[in-house]
């Protein structure tokens, strides 16, 4: 079988047997005698550290496909844990910047940082907003050397977030945000007066987007960064268990736990699970039993038993979890449905409600985690979906140093 990789920048490391550039694609005939491919772990899709933690010689762009036999080619390590069945090609929006030089970057930032008015948010973006995240800590670590201060302390908090911090980080920041988000109410005491209090009210859209649209390597490390690289260090399925309540916590803390079954697809259990799908009415244990399916099995097992009962009963899945859930727990499972059809598609659709909420924050975090591998194809199942850019839509609904950074990440030119 022929094995290959689809290319979207070159590699240099590899000798590369160059058989067709169809579409503009190169694909690469892999050898069983390469072992170089034992340095790098394959994950599908690959989770954006593990691809931007390629050795610096090589360009790190690298799309996966998934017809390689990993028993004709030992040396090719695959990862039992797909988040879909069909790996497109990836389409960063963000490019490493060539020629890249640190020291000139930081001798242009030390310029926007003199006078009285403060740093010049705007013409640090211009300059950070296109270079990738190693690239800026590359120039931040060479402003540190250069003038003997951080840089990033002359940034506001939320741009230094979005700029600086890892990105795996920074879903991590973002989900501890999202649990323990509070917000002030206003009560009536007996004698009629009123006071204000400020109540534990965690954002679970945020937390479903932000766990239901991961895969499981990506969880795993998502869990990793949360409980150790984070100031507060907390056990993280402690904390969904005290802040998720019900079947929501339940399939949550499954995601978590890695409790999901990669071992294959055994079609007679397809069939009874098929079966006990058909036979469901909305009862407490058809709720669970749905549930258990989705937070217990792997992403082809559940697909394929989707697909057999669409065929047996002409009834989408979807329509079932909409159907016999509601609110959260409705929305968490159509998440990790649509994930495991297409990602792509469930972030656009995202970007979209976020855009009408102006939900900024939820809006940054997609563009910047996804900017360096898949923003492109992104952005056009958005224009395709709703006829306009995304870029329109950061136009209209985002404001100040926001949307410059998004526009940079955007791939803006003109940012």
């Amino acid at each position: 079988m022929m094995k290959y990789f689809e290319l979207v920048s070159k590699i240099t490391l590899w000798t590369m047997d160059k058989k067709s550039e169809s579409e503009g694609k190169l694909n690469v005939d892999v050898t069983e005698s390469d072992s170089r491919l034992e340095d790098v772990q394959y994950d599908f899709p690959p989770s954006y550290d593990q691809v931007m933690d390629q050795p610096s010689n090589i360009s790190r762009k690298i799309g996966w496909c998934v017809d390689v036999d990993s028993a004709e080619c030992p040396s090719f390590q695959t990862s039992a844990t797909p988040c879909m069945d069909r790996i497109e090609a990836l389409s960063p929006t963000l490019l490493p910047a060539v020629p890249f030089d640190p020291d000139e970057d930081c001798q242009m930032l030390k310029s926007f940082s003199k006078g009285i008015f403060g740093t010049d948010e705007k013409a640090v973006i211009g300059v950070m907003g296109k270079r990738t995240w190693k690239q800026r800590l590359d120039v931040c670590e060479a402003y540190q050397n250069r003038y003997g201060k951080s840089f990033t302390k002359k940034l506001s908090s939320s741009l230094a977030r979005v700029l600086i911090m890892r990105p795996q980080l920074y879903l991590a920041y973002d989900l501890y945000e999202a649990i323990h988000h509070t917000e002030t109410r206003s009560s009536s005491n007996s004698d009629g007066s009123t006071y204000s209090e400020t109540v534990h009210s965690p954002l679970h859209r945020n937390i479903i987007e932000i766990i239901c649209s991961r895969s499981p390597e990506e969880l795993k490390d998502l869990k990793i960064r949360y409980e150790n690289e984070l100031k507060s260090k907390n056990d993280l399925i402690k904390e969904i268990k005290k802040y998720t309540s019900g079947k929501l916590s339940m399939l949550l803390n499954m995601l978590l736990t890695e409790t999901r079954d990669f071992v294959g697809i055994n079609e007679q259990k397809v069939q009874v699970d098929v079966q006990r799908l058909n036979q469901c009415d909305g009862s407490v244990e058809d709720k669970l039993f749905i549930i258990n399916l989705f937070g217990m099995n792997s992403v082809p097992y559940v697909k394929r038993v989707a697909e057999v009962f669409q065929v047996h009963t002409r009834t989408h899945i979807s329509e079932l979890i909409g159907l016999y859930f509601s609110k959260n727990n409705k929305e968490a499972l159509l998440a990790l449905y649509e994930c495991m059809i297409d990602r792509g598609s469930y972030y656009a659709d995202a970007l979209r409600q976020a855009m009408t909420k102006r939900d900024m924050d939820t809006i940054l975090r997609i563009v910047a985690t996804t900017c360096e591998t898949d923003l492109g194809r992104i952005k056009n199942l958005y224009n395709q979906r709703y006829q306009k850019t995304l870029e329109e839509g950061i136009h209209k609904h985002a404001s100040g140093t926001t949307k410059h950074i998004l526009l940079a990440f955007c791939g803006n030119p003109r940012s």
